[in-house]
């Protein structure tokens, strides 16, 4: 990654790639797989059971309002009854699963070496990390689909047998320089809570490694960042970098217009414009291949903000216990809401609220205090437009 200076048409970092000042749209999950049918998961409908994380089950969205919180289990029971089911049938594509598939005997080798016992194995950052340098990596390499984020869950799910309660995998995107670059999330259970680890796949199958032998391409939850490449994963949270950034991050998101505005990027009277492209980067809060070229998750003025900081992985690995907690909750409620409520609903669109006290610490924040309803598209333009209103406003009129 170029981390250099460069021309005014490189540095549209933030409408460039949301389509603003260009027809480029952020790719977030795009493509990450066409629907498989899963090697252990029945393809018909579930039978009806309590979801592992008893989510709210409403498959009804034609009845929704704008102010629905309540949810109701239909007779047939939500498509999907665990996180499990939704990786085989959502995320993975057939050629990260030949890929892996056919690698194995040499993955499991190469991770024996490293001293993991993958029939029981040991939940650490090194294991995590391991998984990345000589597992994902057989995974053929494509900048439009996320898949290092669908090699790591195959491996940890479907070859390995770990469970999302073990290890949580998901798809995002940083912004980079006007190019979106996908990133794999894994929050991985330690004895302290849950820690994150990004990793970013490349089209090297030998992985890129620092004097010490560390994965150039990985930033795990207590290393510190010494290189480039490191630096930009950090760099996803500092407002004082906006060359790089998260779509969660509604200090970076500032900071990043500010930087376009002051460089003449974004015209004056474009905030609607910025209002849609912000909706449509944001919706990779849910695992899988979910971004799709118009949004379908909005969120409150109150919730935002509360996001960027639960999935803010400086947050999530100063306090596991806590914030970690409270990531990995708010994710799996969310993606089991949103694929058993919203992704295979026509004109259905999903509100993430938040009803807990917001002036409060990170560590404060209760996934309990998260309330996702099925909303209509004038329910979500609305949210979309009401986001960052009064800072859009007085930036670009």
């Amino acid at each position: 990654m170029d981390t250099s200076d460069s021309t005014k048409t490189t540095r549209r970092h933030f409408l460039l790639v949301a389509g603003v000042t260009t027809a480029t749209s952020i790719a977030g999950c795009s493509g990450q797989g066409a629907t498989q049918t899963p090697d252990d998961t029945p393809t018909e409908t579930p039978t009806p059971t309590a979801t592992e994380t008893e989510t709210p089950t409403e498959t009804e969205t034609e009845t929704a309002t704008e102010t629905e919180t309540e949810t109701t289990t239909t007779e047939e029971g939500p498509r999907y009854d665990n996180l499990k089911q939704v990786y085989n049938q959502e995320l993975y594509s057939s050629e990260v699963r030949g890929d892996i598939d056919a690698s194995w005997d040499q993955i499991e080798q190469e991770m024996e070496e490293q001293g993991h016992d993958l029939s029981d194995p040991e939940i650490t950052e090194e294991f995590i990390e391991d998984i990345a340098t000589h597992a994902a990596v057989k995974a053929d390499f494509d900048l439009d689909r996320n898949i290092g984020a669908q090699a790591v869950a195959y491996i940890a799910y479907n070859k390995i047998g770990l469970d999302p309660d073990q290890v949580l995998v998901a798809a995002r995107t940083r912004n980079d320089q006007g190019h979106n670059t996908p990133v794999a999330s894994i929050l991985a259970q330690t004895q302290d809570g849950y820690t994150k680890t990004l990793y970013q796949h490349t089209e090297n199958e030998e992985p890129q490694t620092g004097p010490n032998g560390d994965n150039l391409f990985v930033l795990s939850p207590s290393e510190t960042p010494e290189n480039t490449f490191e630096e930009a994963f950090a760099d996803m949270w500092n407002p004082n970098a906006p060359r790089t950034l998260s779509d969660f991050d509604p200090d970076g998101i500032k900071s990043t217009i500010r930087h376009d505005v002051e460089d003449e990027d974004i015209d004056a009277g474009s905030k609607d414009q910025v209002q849609d492209a912000i909706g449509r980067l944001n919706d990779n809060i849910v695992v899988g291949a979910n971004y799709k070229d118009e949004s379908e998750i909005s969120y409150t003025p109150e919730a935002f903000p509360v996001v960027g900081d639960v999935v803010d992985p400086n947050d999530i690995n100063e306090a596991p216990e806590a914030v970690g907690e409270v990531a990995h909750g708010l994710e799996i409620e969310a993606s089991m809401f949103y694929y058993n409520n919203v992704a295979h609903e026509d004109e259905a669109y999903m509100e993430v609220d938040y009803t807990g006290d917001t002036g409060v610490e990170p560590a404060e924040y209760s996934a309990e205090d998260f309330d996702f309803s099925v909303v209509n598209e004038e329910r979500k333009e609305e949210l979309e437009h009401g986001l960052m209103d009064d800072f859009l406003s007085s930036t670009l009129g």
